[in-house]
């Protein structure tokens, strides 16, 4: 220790504790030095009462041995108003660091920030991820539809015209927007697409075109009653039918015989049949229900042909007399048959 001028100059002063008193002894400072080989070092600054300011002018460093974990603190956690560190001044911005230990400033985070391997999303940034529960989609169109268009991928469907349908494409291939008269999508056809199981219909909402079932049945109800079932081979109207122009047959059955003539009656209640050369022995197929049924024999141009008829067919008053009939002339048969037999009556020959 050496003094020069009153002033001491110490090289190194070994202690514990250090305290300064103000001129009149009654406020006072210490610098505690807590020095503990198995605890963290720690140099508390106290003062004894009041409030009190620390002013430090120039560059305070504080330089941590690598080995040691040392603390600069007091006995309250001071309260800063303001923390200001140089060069970093960006206001409202964000510190960051470049992975060495430099710290920045930035105006907001980067559009692509991560944290590890995970991004980091904010508004305006980056579209969020499908797996991470977003569309990865930045900009819709009104009526824009979301699907996916592969595993792990959403696509947008853009709005179409009006009367447009959404139709499916079938399994592993996507949606496309149809018409019911447009093949737009692999498989449909107008033939056999679409199928429905039920079909509500308004006033005049059905004006023209048709209705097409491939298969099974068509039901056509009104109210909670169907009133017309079709089938491939039946149509059911279940209540009465009014027609208010002519009914009549698209085709009538025709036959030139040989001998032997089987009639079908379940292919139309009308029957032309003209005779060969000789007489001919009928054989009847029955309709599928009680109907009536007309008849007109012609004989060839020879005339006098003979007719034998199932033992299903009971005339009502004498039976004509075939070969009465002339060459090329005819005669007209009516009959009921009403689930069994053929009630059957004729006409007098065409003279």
């Amino acid at each position: 220790m050496l003094g020069i001028d009153n002033k001491v100059f110490m090289e190194s002063i070994v202690v514990t504790s250090v305290k300064l008193d103000d001129t009149n002894g009654t406020n006072w400072l210490t610098l505690d030095w807590n020095e503990n080989d198995t605890s963290d070092r720690a140099l508390y600054v106290k003062v004894n009462a009041g409030d009190r300011t620390i002013d430090l002018t120039g560059n305070l460093t504080v330089e941590l041995a690598s080995t040691l974990n040392q603390d600069l603190t007091t006995d309250a956690s001071p309260t800063h108003a303001g923390l200001t560190l140089s060069g970093l001044n960006t206001a409202n911005g964000i510190v960051q660091t470049d992975g060495s230990g430099v710290l920045s400033t930035a105006v907001d985070l980067p559009t692509a920030t991560t944290i590890g391997t995970a991004y980091v999303y904010r508004v305006g940034g980056t579209d969020v991820a499908v797996a991470d529960g977003g569309t990865n989609i930045g900009v819709y169109a009104v009526g824009d539809l979301i699907y996916a268009s592969t595993t792990g991928v959403l696509s947008k469907l853009a709005d179409v015209a009006v009367g447009q349908y959404l139709a499916s494409g079938g399994v592993n291939t996507a949606p496309a927007w149809a018409t019911l008269n447009q093949a737009a999508v692999a498989g449909l056809t107008t033939g056999s697409s679409p199928a429905f199981t039920a079909v509500s219909l308004g006033a005049g909402e059905l004006t023209a075109g048709s209705i097409n079932r491939a298969s099974g049945s068509l039901t056509l109800e009104v109210g909670d009653a169907a009133q017309i079932t079709a089938t491939n081979a039946l149509v059911t109207v279940a209540h009465d039918l009014c027609i208010n122009e002519t009914a009549y047959f698209d085709a009538v059955q025709t036959a030139t015989g040989d001998g032997t003539t089987t009639i079908d009656w379940g292919l139309g209640n009308k029957f032309h049949f003209t005779h060969g050369e000789m007489g001919e022995t009928f054989t009847f197929t029955a309709p599928g229900g009680p109907c009536n049924i007309l008849m007109r024999i012609t004989q060839d141009g020879v005339g006098g042909r003979d007719c034998t008829w199932p033992g299903t067919v009971i005339w009502l008053g004498s039976e004509p007399t075939w070969t009465d009939g002339g060459a090329s002339k005819n005669i007209i048969v009516c009959g009921y048959y009403d689930g069994t037999n053929y009630w059957c009556q004729g006409t007098a020959w065409q003279t």
